[in-house]
């Protein structure tokens, strides 16, 4: 083989070498490069995982918080919905705490707020409304518009009561208490029917209360006819005991003539304590020496008649003053003036110092011809009574501070 046979087999293998090496290169490079690929194939999979997790673990804590805006919120509002309810409302959980007690039911009951875990027994106390709650846990069954009456802050209230019971998972659940204030719709029911009874009586007697005055006036005119002077003398002071029982009774009669007559009132804004202190003023040279009469108090303007007012604060000095003579006492009036039932009511209280009104007489004694005086007429606190009917108001009595009688006159506040 000649030497460019040589030469040229020597470039063959070089050549062969060469590309031998080059394809290994290469091979490796595809190798390499695939594998990058896969890592980065992968490197972008874990990236889109993440983002999408990131993205979940967002929207679920946007909701968790959307969440408990609205419970809050949802909170915020039955707080306030129990807050400014009208009516009251207490709450009994299964174990018989009273969870809630809202202002209204504290305000008609005169409660106080309760502390956590306290027995709906210890908050009501002696109220009528605890044997109620008792019962709808007991029996499980709603109580529905029982009517009450319970001591309140300001004195009796008539309520509406309902208890209803709630189911609490497991078991057995509790009681909600929702009663409404129904004093003034009672006291207006009451109002309208002794209007109505008196309405009635003084149609039935006024004819028969005429007729009797009249023959009255007969009698005393003809013992006015009789000359005193010439009668025997146990025969004149018959004469003149005639003359005396008449007139008293013709007294009686007059009286009630204007207690059975219907009150025409006309109603305008008066002064209150304007009107009280110029009564007293009026009968004060009436009362024994010594007499005091106090006017004190808040009196905000009314709707009234002057002229019937004033003949019920003649009434009740009288009264008063008369009380006091009989118990041998110097007559201490007070004349008291308050604000009531959140401004809508202005109470007057006359009180004295006299032996008070028994506990058990003190409604009766506003009928008329009953007293618990001896030569009463029995007419002056029903024509009071009647009068304060015609102002849309209502009377009351009780005891005074000083252990006499307080009769007590409430009238609707004027819109102002």
């Amino acid at each position: 083989m000649g030497e460019p046979a040589y030469v040229l087999l020597g470039l063959t293998l070089v050549v062969g070498g060469l590309l031998g090496v080059l394809g290994l290169a290469v091979a490796r490079f595809q190798a390499a490069a695939r594998e990058a690929k896969g890592h980065a194939a992968r490197r972008g999979e874990g990236a889109l995982l993440s983002v999408a997790l990131q993205d979940a673990v967002g929207a679920l804590k946007a909701q968790e918080q959307a969440m408990s805006a609205r419970a809050v919120a949802s909170e915020q509002l039955s707080g306030q919905i129990v807050e400014h309810l009208a009516s009251g409302l207490i709450v009994v959980d299964r174990s018989g705490a009273a969870v809630i007690v809202n202002p209204v039911a504290r305000q008609l009951l005169g409660l106080v707020p309760p502390a956590p875990g306290t027995s709906y027994r210890a908050v009501l106390g002696e109220s009528a409304l605890s044997p109620l709650v008792a019962e709808c846990l007991r029996t499980g069954q709603s109580v529905v518009r029982r009517a009450l009456a319970v001591a309140g802050a300001d004195g009796i209230r008539q309520l509406d009561v309902s208890v209803s019971p709630f189911v609490e998972e497991p078991g057995p659940g509790g009681a909600i208490c929702l009663f409404s204030d129904q004093t003034a719709v009672v006291r207006l029911e009451e109002q309208l029917r002794l209007a109505d009874t008196l309405a009635r009586l003084g149609e039935l007697t006024a004819g028969i209360a005429h007729e009797f005055r009249n023959g009255l006036a007969t009698i005393h005119g003809y013992s006015r006819l009789v000359p005193l002077a010439e009668l025997p003398p146990q025969y004149a002071s018959c004469i003149e005991g005639i003359r005396q029982e008449t007139e008293a009774l013709g007294r009686v009669v007059t009286t009630f003539l204007q207690y059975a007559k219907p009150e025409q009132a006309t109603l305008v804004p008066v002064s209150l304590e304007t009107l009280v202190r110029r009564a007293g003023d009026d009968v004060r040279p009436e009362l024994p020496d010594g007499t005091t009469i106090e006017v004190r108090g808040t009196y905000p303007p009314v709707q009234g008649d002057e002229v019937l007012l004033r003949q019920v604060f003649h009434n009740l000095l009288r009264n008063a003053a008369e009380a006091c003579r009989v118990a041998g006492t110097t007559p201490g009036i007070v004349i008291d003036g308050t604000v009531r039932d959140g401004g809508r009511t202005c109470r007057v209280q006359v009180a004295d110092n006299g032996p008070g009104i028994p506990a058990g007489d003190r409604a009766a004694v506003l009928r008329p011809f009953v007293t618990t005086r001896s030569g009463g007429s029995g007419l002056g606190l029903a024509i009071v009574q009647k009068i304060m009917l015609a102002h849309h108001g209502r009377v009351d009595i009780g005891a005074a501070d000083a252990g006499g009688a307080a009769v007590n006159l409430s009238f609707p506040v004027a819109e102002t």
